[in-house]
């Protein structure tokens, strides 16, 4: 997956989808997702609201994960 330049507002908890995704940005400074709604955790490898939902190998690189300061 990849995720192109830019600053995204993020309002829910973002999961892989499959096992050995990547998730890709265009650089730590051009790719930033931020939560946006409170101080919760921004990426989950896996779904906690799925008994089999654990996903593994997965890798998140080239982006910032920013936490919300409130």
């Amino acid at each position: 997956m990849f995720i192109p330049q830019g600053h995204y507002k993020i309002s829910d908890l973002l999961f892989p989808a499959v096992d050995g995704q990547i998730i890709a940005g265009e650089g730590q400074e051009n790719t930033i997702l931020e939560n946006d709604v409170n101080n919760e955790p921004l990426f989950c490898f896996g779904n906690p609201f799925v008994s089999t939902g654990s996903k593994q190998w997965c890798t998140l690189r080239d982006l910032t994960l920013q936490g919300n300061l409130s």
